[in-house]
């Protein structure tokens, strides 16, 4: 006769949850995993409903069982079940992985095509490529764009400001992007690095003010649509991610502006673009004028 290894779940009047294995209690770590897996049908038409009397704790787990169903991994069969970084897998599916529709969610299937070797023999394959591919196809990842805009109204002719909301940059940086548990810095005008992804988006609108205001004084009569062009550092072995403002010219923004808007002749009646690149380290500044 078959034994019954089938996990048997009671609630206590307490409200204290035990897990039975072959008629013997059975840890609450060991019997959550069980439990979940047992009835993984039944919990994934009903959800919470499948647990009669569902305790917090359980919620918090089941919850966790179901965010790590959406996780990549590396599983060779050779030992334990290892998850793969978010980051790393949004920097391997934009290079090395780029060709495939990444379905698959174990990284140690993943092989070359024509001569069938596995991309990831090891699990520490996975950094090493990671890194290798980042250096070379850094520029994938640079350019985060952000427009702000100050545009003449056709009918009474006035200037009106709008802006653009920071989508690139929060994808990249925010709670909910793959780079989530990266650490997020920037470095200011001076050359003094400040942590903290809020800081950095803080800084990246006061900044944005600022040029749009240095704009708006040097050319005051024009319209103008704003292209904020970032680059940051995205280092993958130590997790970070740094936006870098540090001034590297001995001319002001409204002495390198007024430079390009005399150079290439824009003016309320010969409008065009203009370009700033060699201001601030990792940003591009582009400006259409109307």
């Amino acid at each position: 006769m078959a034994i019954d290894r089938s996990i048997k779940r009671v609630v206590a009047r307490n409200g204290q949850v035990y897990f039975y294995q072959r008629g013997k209690r059975i840890s609450y770590k060991k019997g959550i995993v069980k439990f979940l897996k047992d009835n993984e049908n039944k919990i994934q038409e009903l959800g919470e409903q499948a647990f009669p009397k569902i305790t917090e704790k359980e919620k918090t787990s089941l919850k966790r069982s179901q965010a790590a169903k959406d996780r990549y991994f590396y599983d060779d069969g050779k030992g334990k079940r290892k998850y793969v970084d978010k980051g790393y897998m949004a920097l391997l599916k934009a290079t090395k992985l780029s060709q495939f529709d990444t379905k698959q969610r174990n990284l140690a299937k993943y092989a070359d095509p024509v001569s069938n070797m596995r991309f990831f023999p090891r699990y520490s394959d996975i950094l090493r490529a990671v890194t290798t591919e980042y250096l070379r196809n850094q520029d994938i990842f640079k350019d985060f764009e952000v427009r702000e805009g100050r545009f003449k109204d056709k009918n009474t002719r006035k200037i009106s400001p709008t802006i653009e909301s920071l989508t690139d940059i929060a994808e990249l940086i925010g709670a909910k992007s793959p780079f989530a548990n990266f650490k997020v810095s920037y470095i200011d005008f001076d050359g003094e690095e400040i942590a903290g992804a809020k800081r950095t988006m803080n800084f990246i609108v006061k900044f944005q003010n600022l040029i749009m205001g240095k704009i708006t004084n040097t050319l005051q009569s024009l319209g103008v649509l704003t292209r904020f062009l970032y680059r940051p550092i995205i280092n993958p072995k130590n997790k970070t991610i740094v936006f870098d403002f540090t001034d590297i010219s001995n001319q002001t923004f409204e002495e390198l502006l007024a430079f390009e808007a005399n150079r290439q002749k824009v003016t309320r009646t010969n409008t065009g673009g203009i370009t700033i690149a060699n201001k601030y380290k990792g940003v591009i500044i582009e400006m259409d004028f109307s």
